[in-house]
């Protein structure tokens, strides 16, 4: 095992070492950029062609800062189109290095498959092309050039043709041409971009003497006197690289050609001229060797080949075959042997060494003359310089090479396809891809597509070729030997020559069959998840998430991509200590199920049942966590409701039994007081009676408590005038009361009256306004109003205790400490109590709790720490023919709407339909919304025709204060009421401050609602 490790990692390293050195020799870099992380990477040989140093941290911003201002849109353009994955990228443009250079590059990308991490990568390759794209430019400016000499064209107009033509293959900033005496005095500037000639000066007179100087001079010719010389001046000063110097002499000779010519040489001289300018750009001489005279004759150009001047002297014929290299010359003595013996002509390519040292490639081609007794006696040809081009073949046999190595360091097959002899060739991924044979993938490679796909893939690849395309991509099914069915991406280059011509395609497949399958599982798996109701959740051991269906959405208020990425532990809890404690299970016991709670986007607490399953790798090892949690929280709310109920009634029944057994005990008690103090005359044992006797009576007080607790009332019911019995607390509270309570009584003469039993409605007012006043030790003001409301199906709907009907509206407040949310939840329990011993007995409240529901009643506490606690009681009102009369008109009187738009906002959905149906009843058009999120993109798109809005204040996604926010940011005009519940005050708040002005108290009835929004919409 541990050999194999080791043999495969050395492979491995092999590889790349061969991959680094292919990209480094054919000039091509790699990159890739992780769409999730925004991290870039580039191989060595892309920072070297970007000119930074290798291992520097780059990011987009190194790459853009290089690319040619010029340039820079268009690749952007292309850019983000390739990284949706509409396109694939395929661009030529320049780069500016940090020395001022400029050098052509190819950029080719795509958009790969989403890896098993869910990663999302965009990758490809740059090519420096800076030398094919200067020699494609300067050979179509040498056509263009020849044209015009030919052309005749004047002197002027050819000179600045030719120079203006020249920015493509030369970095020059201008260029032109000066005719000047020995001495460098400028007589004239022939053409192109003149500038002060006096700074230039002594740059041209250098000229004369070598080849090229800075800024770049390069002597033409003389006539008549004149010397004429061509300045470049370059973008940035510097020596001219290899390819530029041979470049500029060559744009030298032609130039200097076209001058000479249009500047009045006899028709001889121009035609020898310009043949003398084909030879030297073909870099092609004639030769003759008169082989009865043992003389020869060479052209100019093969002089030039030998690296000989015009006057230096030309060698012995005899050491002609000293300029052949060593290793080839045996084999041109043969040839010219063979041709002078038998006339043998001969075409040679051989390996040739100048005077100056310089080994050459070289084209010679010989043939021989007879005379007439046929022995040969003359010998005449050409040779030719064709160094570069067998450059040009080393290079383009290395680069097919290296194409080679890099199509067999991968896993893909590529194919490379000669249009012109539709030679079809497959690296060997195409038998590790599909099974066959090599020379069964060049045969029929197109058979082995799926029927159903094969047309549809030819034709597109066709079209591709016959319309200029540069790519072509497609998915496709793809048979593999053994009969199976992959799913391939398949991607190929279109090679075209300068007029567009396609010669060759070259392209790879890859084979996504497990990837296209898992991503259509995955999309199945995500719509099942999705559609469950409860919540699913996906996250590493560092408690990042990772999936985030939409149940969760729903219940957290958080969407997936806001979710996903955070740690849970923060997200969902104020305290994790519960949490990391199920974690701790769950890695200990791969599963834990239990309960937990958890907050909410909205602040809000949730009660959740969780299932929790460790996720593991394929060796076992541990690698996240599936929590499947069920939202109990509304159940939670229920049983604690219905365990409330059983503990009342089991505490009832309790206080029953012992009011029972406490009324025997203190009725002989009161009785025996009674007769004792009736005998007794000593004033000292009277006030002990008289303290027993009390003592006694407030026993039986306690105990009339209980019963009433645990019974129900026990007196009679009858019509009562609830505003008497408040004026009788009023005067016992302003009598008893510290003075520094302010209390405040409020109420209406012709109030309602309810049947009920007035002395248990007084110990309800008596109980609440105690409770209140314990609540201000420090003073404070204390409020009791009556009102009489009429409670509809609106009312109704949103509170099921409520029945719609008249009601006497009872509200006791105070400005005291307030209570917590532990205690609120807790204060209707009997014996509970937050007084010190001895100083409460925990009954008040749920006394007065009991009477109310016994009355048919029903009660709401608002209360928050620090800003004191409101009361709010409702009893049914006698329903008399009046009251029936008044009803009526009160629901025939309310405000009706004139078909305004209103926007309701409420992630209730009982709420948002009792609204529609009570707005549009009244004579409003209505629009709906869920949630904040909602609401605004709404509003965006309709707030020409929405009249006011009315919204929530607690909502999951985005609560009211932020919804109010986003509202005014749109439209800071728009008309909004806020509705609130019981535990809504610090949104209300917010909402205060973000504006709002106008509330309306849920539950509430359609005289609420209605009014306030004809008041709003008329203010």
């Amino acid at each position: 095992m541990g050999q194999n490790e080791n043999e495969e990692g050395a492979n491995l390293r092999s590889i790349t070492r061969n991959l680094r050195l292919a990209q480094r020799m054919a000039r091509m870099g790699s990159w890739e950029l992780d769409l999730t992380s925004r991290d870039l990477y580039w191989s060595d040989e892309t920072y070297r062609i970007f000119g930074y140093e290798v291992g520097t941290p780059v990011t987009y911003g190194h790459f853009k800062v290089r690319v040619h201002p010029d340039d820079l849109e268009p690749f952007e353009q292309l850019n983000d189109l390739a990284i949706r994955g509409e396109i694939q990228l395929d661009i030529v443009h320049r780069i500016i290095l940090e020395d001022g250079s400029m050098r052509w590059v190819r950029e080719q990308g795509e958009l790969e498959e989403m890896d098993a991490e869910g990663k999302l990568r965009f990758s490809g390759v740059v090519v420096d092309v800076t030398e094919q794209h200067l020699h494609e430019a300067f050979l179509k400016w040498e056509a263009n050039s020849l044209h015009s000499i030919i052309s005749g064209a004047s002197l002027k107009e050819l000179v600045d043709q030719m120079l203006g033509d020249t920015r493509e293959f030369l970095p020059t900033k201008r260029s032109s041409v000066y005719v000047v005496h020995n001495e460098a005095v400028l007589i004239s500037c022939l053409g192109g971009e003149c500038t002060e000639f006096a700074r230039l000066a002594t740059a041209v007179a250098r000229a004369r003497t070598s080849t090229v100087s800075i800024p770049w001079c390069h002597y033409l010719f003389e006539h008549e006197g004149a010397h004429f010389v061509l300045v470049v001046e370059p973008h940035y000063e510097h020596e001219p690289e290899a390819i530029e110097l041979r470049l500029l002499e060559r744009f030298a000779q032609i130039l200097e050609v076209g001058c000479q010519k249009i500047s009045g040489e006899e028709e001889l001289r121009e035609s020898e001229t310009v043949l003398s300018i084909a030879s030297r750009v073909s870099k092609l001489g004639a030769w003759r060797v008169d082989l009865e005279r043992r003389t020869y004759w060479w052209s100019d150009e093969v002089r030039r080949i030998h690296d000989l001047g015009p006057k230096d002297v030309l060698p012995k014929l005899e050491s002609l075959l000293d300029f052949y290299h060593p290793s080839d010359r045996q084999r041109v003595e043969a040839a010219f042997v063979a041709c002078m013996g038998s006339a043998e002509p001969f075409e040679i390519e051989v390996r040739f060494v100048s005077r100056l040292g310089t080994i050459k490639w070289v084209r010679t081609i010989a043939e021989a003359r007879k005379n007439t007794q046929g022995q040969v006696v003359e010998l005449y040809g050409a040779i030719q310089d064709i160094t570069e081009s067998k450059e040009y073949q080393e290079k383009l046999a290395s680069s097919e090479e290296k194409f080679r190595i890099l199509s067999n360091a991968t896993n893909d097959a590529i194919w490379d396809w000669d249009l012109t002899t539709e030679a079809v060739w497959w690296n060997d991924g195409y038998v590790r891809l599909f099974g066959y044979t090599l020379e069964e993938g060049v045969a029929s490679w197109t058979d082995h597509i799926h029927e159903e796909d094969r047309e549809r893939v030819v034709n597109a690849i066709f079209d591709a070729i016959e319309n200029g395309k540069d790519t072509w991509s497609d998915e496709y099914r793809y048979i593999h030997k053994d009969g199976s069915e992959l799913i391939v991406s398949d991607r190929g280059f279109i090679i075209r020559d300068a007029d567009g011509r396609a010669l060759r395609m070259v392209g790879g497949m890859s084979d996504i069959t497990r990837a296209r399958r898992a991503q259509a599982r995955l999309e199945e798996l995500a719509t099942l998840l999705d559609k469950a109701q409860d919540a699913i959740i996906v996250r590493d051991l560092d408690h990042r998430v990772q999936f985030w269906n939409k149940s969760a959405e729903r219940l957290y208020g958080w969407s997936a991509e806001e979710a996903e990425g955070q740690r849970l532990d923060r997200l969902l809890f104020k305290d994790p200590a519960q949490f990391y404690q199920a974690v701790g299970e769950t890695l200990k016991n791969g599963e834990w199920v239990g309960e937990l709670e958890q907050e909410t986007r909205d602040g809000s607490t949730v009660t959740i049942e969780g299932h929790w399953s460790l996720v593991r790798e394929d060796d076992g090892t541990p690698k996240s966590i599936l929590a499947i949690n069920t939202d109990i929280s509304e159940k939670k709310r229920l049983e604690k409701k219905f365990l409330r109920a059983q503990r009342m009634e089991t505490v009832g029944t309790l206080a029953g039994g012992v009011a029972h057994d406490l009324n025997n005990m203190l009725t002989p008690i009161m009785m025996s007081v009674t007769l004792l103090k009736e005998d007794e005359d000593d004033e000292s044992r009277l006030r002990d009676l008289s303290n027993i006797e009390m003592s006694a009576a407030r026993g039986a007080a306690m105990v009339r408590q209980l019963l009433t607790f645990a019974r129900g009332a026990d007196g009679g019911h009858m019509p009562v005038d609830i505003g008497l019995v408040a004026k009788d607390v009023q005067k016992i509270a302003r009598d008893t009361f510290p003075k520094n309570i302010d209390f405040r009584f409020e109420g209406p003469e012709n109030l309602w009256k309810v049947q009920a039993d007035p002395t248990q409605l007084h110990q309800v007012l008596v109980n609440l306004c105690i409770n209140a006043r314990d609540a201000m030790p420090g003073g404070g003001v204390l409020s009791l109003s009556l009102t009489h409301v009429v409670l509809d199906e609106v009312y109704s709907d949103m509170n099921p205790e409520a029945a719609p009907g008249p009601y006497v509206h009872i509200v006791v407040e105070d400005t005291g400490t307030g209570m917590p949310p532990e205690v609120l939840d807790r204060m209707f329990e009997p014996f509970f109590t937050t007084k010190e011993v001895g100083q409460g007995t925990g009954l008040g409240l749920s006394t007065v709790h009991s009477i109310i529901l016994q009355h048919g009643g029903f009660i709401h506490v608002y209360s928050e720490e620090g800003k004191g606690t409101k009361f709010k009681v409702y009893l049914p009102a006698i329903a008399s023919s009046a009251d029936s009369e008044e009803v009526a008109l009160a629901q025939t009187q309310l405000p009706r709407g004139r078909g305004e738009l209103i926007l309701v906002v409420d992630d209730e959905d009982t709420i948002r339909n009792v609204s529609e149906r009570t707005l549009e009843r009244f004579g409003h058009r209505v629009i709906l919304a869920k949630n904040g999120a909602e609401a605004v993109s709404l509003y965006a798109q309709q707030r020409n025709e929405i009249a006011l809005v009315i919204t929530d204040m607690a909502m999951p996604v985005m609560d009211g204060p932020a919804t109010i926010v986003a509202l005014r940011s749109i439209d800071p005009d728009v008309k909004i009421v806020g509705s609130s519940g019981l535990d809504a005050n610090g949104n209300v708040a917010k909402a205060v401050d973000a504006g709002v002005k106008d509330f309306v108290p849920k539950p509430y009835t359609a005289e609420t609602l209605l009014t306030t929004i004809r008041r709003v919409l008329e203010g």
